[in-house]
């Protein structure tokens, strides 16, 4: 209704029109120019009407149409603030046609919006939704709200200064747990529940209302009923993560809110562990004006104009992390266009490879969406990510897989979304942030188009426990022993094939069936793992046997031949990696779940098969010195290529990024792709030479 208003808006009356629309009482009062701002400001503003058009109580809501309307605002908006009144004033007019708000004068200054006309952005018609008044709003707390939403920023680097310095107040807020790197965690998961809810509400879906978040708070402290306990627990846990069927009193007087399942919705192990974090109604008010309520939000990635969308997610986890954090673990956002540039060529180069189509089909297939006839099948295409960080390098392989099954002839859109995130999708990070906000964006990427109006056929978000892992994708101790003894450690068909039924079951349930699907996976999981574990075991035992039966062979004197200095040093190794997979078995038997990360028992069914598709990302560039002495130790152990060039110093030691790179050729399919983005000096550095003679081959 806004956007058509705005539309056709030539004079007073139709901006009258607007505000009714927005909750105003309607007014009409000619005001005169001249008097009210002065004959020569008027004169210079080119103001030809002025009236007060609308009201809410003593707050009154001003109009003018001048030649130039930024300067008959600014003039208005000083006349307002000179007389103590409780209001703001909008301006219409000027060549292109266009409508300034204007409040203030505020510490900061004049407070000004400019809105295009007639075809306004979706981040003005955000500004002007939010200027609608609230029902029991004093004209003081209206003005105040008002001269804020005016002052709402764009994308600038403010807003993940704003973002950062919240995070920080809201960490120091909480008393337990004792470590601060636990309080931040879930300061960190609370906020990001709020931005999610930021996103959904721009789309109307919570209860139609795209101010219904901040309005909850309203709501919170105008009865003095506590924000946290009262609303935000009842609409995560008792609404967004239940049908309604299944929903207590208090979640139904919520609203109209759909029934949207996910991870997200859920308490983690830290909440499981302390309780939610709880803050009180001052804190989330000055964190809802200092930083949700300064920015407009879209669900949409790479959304145009002053919008904060999902992609800018990737920045916030860069900018939640301490610069030494982030430089120990190699974190760095990698920019949308060159995430496309990277995602395209690896799509291309897959096609042709694993597909045999020519390189100018898969060209046109890829960059102009001209599909080939008889286009093969892309439902069983497989992606990975090792280092997956925020998301980026899975959110561009899933937009790039959708557009080319799309333009195959698959149908319809978020059938082929879902099918995507449920079979082509996997990333692994260390960083449990990295992987909550890889999930966020995959969940938003799947919304960002619904335009499902009716809230009951929204379709619950998937669960991706199966497919966004924590862990590390370098150094396990089954692959570890794997390289050690000479030979990959492989499951069974009938194991795999567990845990991929397991994880297709999980990625659609809700509710109790979810429960049991989590531990079905869990359980395939353990099983899959004490199978490697004990093929691993095993194995050490036989190449520990070996050499200790070459070392008691006798010579042609009768002598014990002995081991040799090198075979004395890999018989330490066996027996230290021995060791750990004993000590992971008690465990696994102990706690019913692997103790560490590894593809072969956690994606299993598709290393099985041969590996992924595609192995894409930007894998972390670390230089060794960073790195634990035991940590380099283990990478030279476990990969071939992490070696000096032979002179002394840490400069002459590898980069963490050609032990990915090597990973990646390990995890990659016969035929398939790696396309990842590394240092240029892995093509000079001496270092690198074991790894280039191995690309070349």
């Amino acid at each position: 209704m806004l956007r058509e208003i705005l539309a056709r808006a030539a004079q007073i009356e139709d901006i009258r029109e607007l505000f009714v629309a927005l909750g105003y009482t309607a007014a009409s009062e000619q005001v005169p120019p001249e008097a009210w701002l002065g004959r020569e400001r008027a004169r210079d503003a080119g103001v030809t009407r002025a009236a007060l058009i609308a009201r809410h109580g003593a707050f009154r809501v001003f109009a003018t149409a001048a030649t130039d309307p930024e300067a008959a605002a600014r003039a208005a908006a000083r006349r307002l603030a000179a007389s103590a009144e409780r209001g703001f004033v909008c301006s219409l007019g000027g060549v292109p046609r266009r409508l300034v708000c204007a409040a203030g004068p505020a510490p900061g200054g004049l407070h000004i919006a400019t809105i295009a006309l007639p075809r306004p952005s979706g981040a003005s018609l955000a500004t002007l939704e939010r200027l609608a008044p609230n029902p029991n709003e004093s004209a003081l707390a209206l003005s105040l709200r008002v001269s804020e939403v005016l002052a709402s920023e764009g994308i600038t680097p403010r807003f993940f200064n704003a973002f950062r310095q919240t995070l920080d107040r809201l960490t120091d807020r909480l008393t337990t747990p004792r470590s601060r790197t636990d309080r931040h965690a879930l300061a960190l998961t609370a906020l990001t529940r709020v931005l999610f809810l930021y996103f959904i509400q721009s789309k109307g879906w919570l209860d139609g209302d795209p101010r219904y978040v901040p309005r909850l708070l309203d709501r919170a402290m105008s009865s003095r009923r506590h924000f946290h306990r009262s609303f935000f627990h009842a609409l995560c846990f008792g609404a967004l993560n239940r049908p309604l069927e299944q929903r207590s009193r208090a979640a139904r007087m919520l609203g109209n809110i759909p029934f949207l399942n996910g991870g997200l919705f859920e308490t983690t192990w830290l909440e499981r562990q302390h309780g939610p974090a709880q803050w009180s109604n001052a804190d989330w008010r000055t964190a809802f004006d200092d930083l949700f309520e300064r920015f407009h939000f879209s669900a949409r990635e790479h959304d145009a104009g002053d919008f904060v969308a999902p992609d800018m997610l990737g920045r916030v986890f860069e900018g939640v992390m301490e610069a030494g954090e982030r430089r120990n673990s190699g974190s760095y956002y990698t920019p949308a266009s060159l995430v496309r540039e990277i995602v395209k060529a690896g799509l291309e180069a897959a096609l042709t490879a694993r597909f045999g189509l020519s390189a100018a089909v898969a060209a046109r297939w890829v960059h102009d969406g001209v599909a080939p006839k008889g286009a093969p099948l892309l439902h069983r295409f497989t992606v990975l990510d090792p280092a997956a960080g925020s998301g980026a390098f899975l959110l561009g392989a899933f937009d790039e897989l959708v557009t080319l099954r799309r333009a195959a002839g698959e149908g319809p859109a978020l059938a082929v979304k879902r099918d995507v995130l449920a079979h082509s999708l996997f990333g692994v990070d260390l960083t449990p942030t990295a992987v909550r906000l890889s999930e966020l964006r995959l969940w938003l990427a799947l919304v960002a188009d619904d335009d499902t109006v009716d809230i009951t056929s929204i379709a619950p978000l998937p669960n991706l426990d199966g497919h966004v892992r924590q862990g590390d994708a370098l150094l396990d101790p089954l692959t570890l022993a794997a390289s050690l003894g000479g030979r990959a450690i492989r499951a069974g068909t009938a194991d795999t094939r567990r845990l991929t039924t397991a994880r297709q079951r999980l990625f659609e349930l809700a509710g109790p069936e979810k429960r049991a699907a989590q531990a079905e996976l869990h359980s395939a999981e353990a099983a899959l793992a004490q199978r490697l574990l004990n093929d691993g075991i095993a194995m050490l035992e036989a190449a520990i046997g070996e050499l200790l039966s070459l070392g008691r062979d006798r010579d042609l004197f009768g002598r014990h031949r002995g081991l040799a200095a090198d075979q004395r040093v890999r018989l330490e190794r066996l027996r230290s990696s021995l060791r750990d997979l004993r000590a992971a078995r008690r465990k696994l038997r102990r706690d019913g779940a692997p103790p560490f990360f590894c593809f072969e028992s956690y994606l299993g069914d598709v290393v099985s098969h041969g590996g992924f598709d595609l192995v894409i990302g930007n894998p972390p560039w670390v230089r060794a010195e960073r790195l634990a002495p035991r940590v380099r130790e283990t990478l030279a152990t476990r990969y071939s290529c992490w070696r000096s060039n032979g002179v002394k110093g840490f400069a002459h030691l590898p980069d963490l990024a050609v032990a990915f790179t090597e990973r990646a050729f390990e995890l990659v399919r016969p035929r398939g792709t790696v396309a990842l983005l590394v240092p240029a000096k892995l093509g000079s550095c001496g270092y690198a030479g074991s790894l280039r003679l191995r690309l070349v081959q």
